[in-house]
């Protein structure tokens, strides 16, 4: 094999770059089809553009935490689990060293039947209500078509959202996301161009509906063909019942509701800030989320990727869990920190390409963002680690952390945009990461120093550079 199809081969397999692959069409969006709608769309079509992507990014916290559930249960049983209670998984009690077949089938049986009744609902509540939302723009017999065609297109999305929890748990994530960032690059550059050529945002509402089915249809004929690969049957299986399923319901419902609390909080803000900051300080805040997001999306896919890997070695080996979990979590850090520092440096280059009357991001706004989402970083995957061990605490943590941030918001909210930070700080330090930290050292005698060093000292670094840069460039 020549040292050029090595390269490809290793590249394909990795979990990391193919998941940064599958992420490509965020920075597409940053630098083609926003600048294009800001610049070629009126007012009210902008408006209309941001509600729909609202509206999709709902599907993310659809499932109720079913999916990463549903993807630590399988990855368990691929690593040769044979009872899925956590207890018994805690204690390695009848771990085999080849996947349990009959157990993913079960599994995959119960995600499907699931995932009918979330769908159902999600395109009742989430769906009704988003039309609600949407009732000004209904009047138009036209979009009033091209909404319901895409509310029910991205409910049968979610519907067949199973297919990737199982792709992912049997150790498939590589192969999902190469397939995804596929799509997903096609899907954008079709989306910009459809747009320019028509200058129409219902046709761009169409050419997502067009490319949900595709998905579907895609990740349906690469699970069949892994069924296939890995010898996976379901000739009299029947679902996962008793005390698994209830088990598996409950954790999956406390994993939702964390999820829920945080990411509307965040997805939240501007609407939150919108009655009381200028259009200025509006489009800072609601801009500097967008490429927060960006760098923590990219960010996490180092350690976030590793999850089924480490679920499968969470069952085999508790000391090489902890290997690579630092090492997993120190190229994360080292990625988030770099963007950060990336963007300080080149945020009015960016701005002036972009167009539009922001022209610059503060300095001091910046750093105190990108301060703030490292300490949620620490946070996070101290959280993610405990539940490594299918136990789940964060619905707590988030649910206090959200009430604690939320209050110091509205009392420090005439501020300006600094109140935001500061919120989401306040609710860190004195709630989420201790409380996250806790639980890493309680699960696995993990202390701080021993997981987070080199990250800190990252971030020493980082802190260091931004002060020179803002005080003397």
């Amino acid at each position: 094999m020549s040292w050029a199809r090595r390269i490809v081969e290793v590249v394909k397999s990795s979990t990391t770059i193919t998941t940064w692959y599958s992420r490509i069409p965020l920075i597409i969006n940053v630098f083609l089809v926003l600048p294009l709608v800001l610049r070629y769309f009126d007012l009210s079509d902008v408006a209309l553009y941001y509600l729909v992507g609202s509206f999709m990014r709902y599907q993310d916290i659809a499932d109720l935490g079913f999916g990463f559930s549903y993807s630590r249960y399988y990855s368990y049983a691929y690593a040769g689990a044979t009872s899925l209670l956590t207890s018994d998984i805690a204690d390695k009690k009848g771990r085999k060293d080849k996947p349990q077949l009959e157990l993913i089938a079960a599994l995959y049986k119960s995600n499907r039947r699931d995932y009918a009744i979330i769908a159902f609902f999600f395109m009742i509540l989430i769906g009704g209500y988003a039309t609600y939302q949407m009732r000004e723009y209904l009047r138009d017999e036209v979009f009033l078509v091209t909404w319901l065609s895409f509310v029910f297109s991205l409910g049968i999305k979610v519907r067949y959202k199973f297919v990737e929890s199982f792709i992912v748990g049997v150790q498939e994530l590589a192969r999902l996301k190469l397939v995804t960032g596929h799509f997903a690059v096609a899907q954008v550059i079709i989306l910009f161009l459809v747009l320019l050529a028509t200058k129409s945002i219902y046709a761009g509402i169409w050419t997502n509906v067009v490319f949900f089915w595709l998905i579907i249809l895609r990740n349906y004929i690469l699970a069949k063909r892994i069924f296939k690969e890995k010898g996976i049957a379901f000739n009299q299986v029947n679902p996962l019942t008793g005390p698994v399923k209830k088990e598996l319901v409950s954790v999956a419902l406390k994993s939702g509701w964390g999820n829920l609390v945080t990411s509307g909080f965040y997805t939240s803000s501007g609407f939150i800030f919108a009655p009381t900051l200028s259009e200025l300080n509006l489009a800072i805040l609601t801009f500097s989320n967008r490429i927060i997001d960006v760098i923590r999306d990219f960010s996490r896919a180092p350690f976030y990727s590793k999850l089924p890997e480490l679920n499968s070695v969470y069952v085999k080996n508790r000391e090489l869990l902890k290997e690579k979990s630092k090492k997993y979590i120190e190229r994360s850090t080292f990625i988030y920190l770099l963007g950060v520092i990336a963007f300080l440096l080149v945020n009015k280059i960016l701005l002036k390409y972009i167009g539009g009357e922001l022209n610059e991001i503060p300095n001091a706004y910046w750093i105190f963002l990108g301060t703030t989402f490292f300490l949620e970083r620490i946070g996070s995957v101290s959280v993610q680690l405990y539940s490594v061990s299918n136990k789940v605490k964060y619905h707590i943590i988030n649910t206090v952390f959200f009430i604690v941030s939320l209050i110091v918001l509205l009392v420090t909210i005439s501020h300006g945009i600094y109140s935001y930070p500061l919120a989401i700080t306040v609710g860190l330090v004195l709630v989420y990461v201790p409380a996250s930290l806790v639980l890493l050292y309680k699960e696995y005698q993990w202390s701080l120093i021993d997981v987070f060093r080199s990250s800190f000292l990252m971030f020493l670094i980082f802190i260091v550079t931004s002060f020179l840069y803002d005080q003397f460039l």
